[in-house]
């Protein structure tokens, strides 16, 4: 059989660096890789699908899997997760101390339909009782680099949203004293925009320059403009998964719908190379920890717990992926409720 080339664009993260580098492959194809940041990758491939496979904003896809959007269906492939209300960041003179004081604030987020800000509003709601509509809401993203601008989202009635103006960026509005709060925030030069957390590529072309979608310049950290909400954000992630048994997702990797219908084995193949890649991932990593577990300095028990946390495959992450729609439905990002099968490829669904 002759061997498929394909367009495979990522953003670089621990589990998928071995297929990114060649060290796995995926069987009868070969792949021309990017590495690309979030805000670029899926602006172009919402606006140009110049990929044939990529990671994909989870809450994107759910929104065009609502509208009955033919252009892509994804893989049971989750390369990254965080507990992101464990990121917000409030301003130092805010006052907010506690995830209730965030009531009747203005709260900054890049786009308000990003998967990282459902999963923020969904425990702001049910962990703290804040609701979106008590928040004012400033959207970082202009029309013309909105995701919304191709998904056709639009605020549900009685939310107070508005856009950064011509000029303004949301480090610029909290270094003015005109945000309480940010969500979701990434810096170019410091992460989180505290400084807190390494970059997590380590290739120039993904983090350099402004992008299509521009990146935030302010140095918010050195000029102490802005804290964590959450001082200890670990504390605060582990009682979470205890409270919900949930590790939250944002990325999902998806696959052109008309490459499928000529190539019906390509989905099963791509899930089992990033399920490969995974395991090799994991096996780096335990081999770089046995010293360290040999003088009692890490548990290598741990990283297998870790390793079923970042689980692959639509049987475990059902429940997970009901929560994120119904948590879309209820913010009336989605008009309806779907189910998690409506994402995926069948050759996947009993993954």
């Amino acid at each position: 059989m002759k061997r498929l080339s394909l367009s495979l664009a990522l953003t670089r993260s621990a589990v998928v660096t071995p297929l990114l580098d060649g060290d796995i492959e995926v069987e009868g194809v070969d792949l021309v890789t990017s590495i690309v940041s979030p805000g670029d990758l899926f602006w172009r491939q919402l606006h140009h699908q110049e990929f044939d496979v990529s990671e994909f904003s989870l809450s994107s896809l759910l929104i065009l899997a609502d509208n009955g959007d033919p252009t892509w269906h994804a893989i049971p492939v989750f390369p990254t997760r965080s507990f992101f209300h464990t990121q917000i960041l409030v301003r130092s003179d805010s006052g907010i101390n506690v995830p209730g004081d965030l009531k009747g604030r203005r709260v900054g987020v890049p786009e308000y339909q990003q998967t990282a800000a459902l999963w923020t509003r969904a425990a702001l709601q049910h962990e703290f009782g804040v609701f979106p509509n008590e928040l004012d809401w400033v959207m970082g993203r202009q029309p013309l680099h909105s995701h919304a601008e191709v998904t056709g989202f639009e605020p549900p009635a009685g939310l107070r949203l508005s856009t950064v103006r011509d000029g303004e960026t949301l480090g610029s509005l909290v270094a003015a004293g005109k945000l309480d709060a940010l969500i979701a925030y990434r810096s170019r030069n410091s992460g989180l925009g505290l400084g807190l957390e390494p970059n997590q590529s380590n290739d120039r072309s993904a983090t350099e320059g402004p992008g299509i979608v521009g990146t935030e310049t302010a140095d918010l950290k050195s000029e102490g403009k802005l804290r964590r909400l959450f001082a200890n954000p670990t504390a605060e992630g582990i009682r979470y998964f205890k409270s919900t048994g949930m590790f939250p997702v944002n990325h999902v990797i998806v696959i052109r719908d008309s490459l499928v219908r000529q190539h019906p084995w390509l989905p099963r193949n791509l899930y089992e190379a990033f399920c490969r890649s995974k395991e090799l991932a994991f096996q780096r990593l335990h081999r770089h920890l046995e010293l360290y577990a040999a003088l009692g300095a890490v548990e290598l028990g741990r990283v297998d717990d870790t390793k079923r946390a970042l689980s692959f495959g639509l049987r475990t992450n059902r429940p997970l992926l009901t929560a994120a729609i119904g948590y879309a439905v209820e913010q009336e990002l989605l008009r309806s409720s779907i189910v998690p099968e409506d994402l995926f490829f069948p050759s996947v669904l009993e993954s």
